[in-house]
């Protein structure tokens, strides 16, 4: 058995390989938003989550991509919404970037060693909340103004995007170092 392989790592990155996917489905949903015809798809995280965590040996498969039922169809026969579409982005970056924190966390020492002993560090955004005019918003304040993020779906997009392909080649990085530190131990143990 190996030293790194742990069963939190599995789920981890599991996790993270759900999240890229799903990623990928919303990114495809806004692309297709104004295409006459198109379903939006989405995967059951929360279903394909539970059957990793049960030891389902399909989990390893790829996720189910199903038709999102319930949403409202526009008479071009399209039925995504964009601003479903941002919410959903905006909850895979903050997932995503949790679980590469946890992995992060987890590897602390290899990720030094792969960084030359550097670390990176998550900068809050110091961009100010867009206000908008919404007097009968229970959050309103009182000039009626309703305070909100200033997220850019397109923008967050290319974020999560190279955030994907950033974990991609520091897991590789990661599994080769992996690799070689196992057969290290392994060469002692002999």
């Amino acid at each position: 058995m190996s030293f790194f392989n742990s069963a939190q790592l599995s789920l981890l990155e599991r996790f993270l390989d759900l999240s890229v996917t799903r990623q990928s489905l919303i990114s495809s949903n806004i692309a297709n938003v104004d295409t006459p015809g198109y379903h939006t798809r989405d995967i059951d995280f929360r279903g394909e989550m539970a059957r990793v965590m049960q030891g389902d040996p399909s989990g390893q498969t790829e996720p189910f991509v199903r038709e999102v039922p319930g949403l409202i169809e526009r008479p071009d026969g399209n039925n995504v919404s964009i601003d479903r579409e941002g919410l959903l982005l905006s909850e895979v970056q903050l997932q995503f970037s949790e679980a590469s924190q946890l992995i992060t966390d987890e590897f602390k020492t290899l990720n030094m060693a792969i960084n030359e002993g550097s670390s990176s560090r998550v900068v809050p955004d110091q961009t100010p909340a867009v206000r908008r005019f919404e007097p009968g918003h229970p959050d309103a304040d009182a000039d009626g103004y309703v305070s909100y993020p200033a997220i850019n779906p397109v923008e967050e997009m290319v974020n999560l995007m190279g955030a994907a392909r950033a974990y991609q080649l520091n897991a590789s990085a990661v599994q080769s170092t992996k690799n070689m530190i196992q057969a290290s131990i392994d060469i002692i143990k002999s």
